[in-house]
């Protein structure tokens, strides 16, 4: 949940959470957190052609190995950079990427 701005963006107010994730399995069993594409994402612009791209994915906690908590919660985010352009247009920018939860 931390952000950091550099060559010319501004940030704006508020809080920029990681995705989230939650799921439910069994106690204490190990899984490991694969998401795709492992390069990068294009986001694009709900009201016109604009893109950015996110890259530098990460999972929480390091290399995606997860152990699922004695209540059954999976609880793990994934964060990345994202690739602002000098003149960006503002907008809300959308894009997809898939997660694997794989049960060891």
């Amino acid at each position: 949940n931390a952000r950091t701005v550099a060559g010319g963006v501004t940030a704006l107010g508020g809080t920029v959470p990681a995705a989230r994730f939650l799921g439910t399995g069994t106690a204490n069993s190990n899984v490991a957190i694969i998401h795709e594409p492992k390069g990068q994402i294009i986001v694009t612009r709900t009201t016109g052609p604009e893109t950015m791209i996110v890259d530098n994915f990460t999972v929480e906690g390091g290399n995606g190995a997860k152990q699922i908590r004695n209540d059954r919660v999976l609880d793990f985010r994934i964060g990345g950079t994202l690739r602002v352009g000098a003149n960006q247009a503002e907008g809300t920018y959308v894009g997809t990427f898939e997660v694997i939860v794989d049960y060891r």
